[in-house]
């Protein structure tokens, strides 16, 4: 998942911008030191506060993990419902896959060992307390539900889906490197079966005269 540019970095002391500073410093702390070494008291550290000072925003290591977790799903879906929006308006009738393709396969931008080691974020929350990951579910239910809205076959946008996530849990655990050449040939593949399984209408009118054109030739 990217993240999205030119949020609050708690200057202008406002209380949004004061949790964003805390968030930033505990993201600091996963990139550079693990997960393990995520304490209140390293974050504190971090951002040259005490801890009562982040005691005040996030009660617990369990309420920071949570909110690490809720401002990173919902700073990509931000950028992704931005996008879908535009690419609904254009008159695209598979907007939701189409935006799902461009803004995950459009380069290795978005998949950097820094954005790794925030999206390990996810594990460890769902290991320290599965309740902490519902901002994930939550946005992949209502990822899904567009999905299902573009016009293809049954079942086509959920396998791409399904893909995505695959290539993104191989990429969390360090599986299988992402490359420019690699993620290239995903979207060539991924493309080909939406086309493929467009229904009628997104590419459908070529091939409704095509019997015809045939029933001429033959008289």
């Amino acid at each position: 998942m990217s993240r999205a540019s030119g949020r609050a970095t708690g200057k202008g002391g406002s209380v949004e911008g004061a949790q964003d500073a805390i968030l930033d410093a505990a993201e600091q702390v996963v990139i550079g030191e693990g997960m393990g070494r995520l304490t209140l008291d390293a974050v504190a550290r971090r951002i040259g506060r005490s801890k009562a000072g982040v005691l005040h925003h996030f009660p617990s290591k369990s309420a920071l993990v949570e909110a690490m977790v809720r401002r990173l799903v919902t700073m990509w879906f931000t950028e992704y419902k931005r996008a879908y929006d535009a690419m609904k308006a254009s008159g695209d009738r598979i907007p939701a896959v189409r935006t799902m393709l461009s803004t995950c396969l459009s380069g290795t931008h978005a998949w950097t060992e820094a954005e790794r080691a925030r999206n390990r974020v996810m594990v460890a929350a769902l290991v320290h307390d599965e309740r902490h990951v519902e901002p994930l579910i939550r946005i992949d239910r209502d990822l899904t539900a567009m999905l299902r809205k573009d016009a293809l076959k049954p079942g086509v946008a959920e396998v791409m889906h399904l893909a995505m996530h695959g290539l993104w849990f191989q990429w969390i655990f360090g599986m299988g490197s992402v490359t420019e050449s690699r993620l290239r040939v995903i979207r060539g593949v991924l493309e080909d079966l939406m086309k493929a399984n467009a229904e009628a209408g997104e590419s459908g009118a070529g091939r409704g005269k095509g019997p015809q054109r045939r029933k001429r030739g033959v008289r």
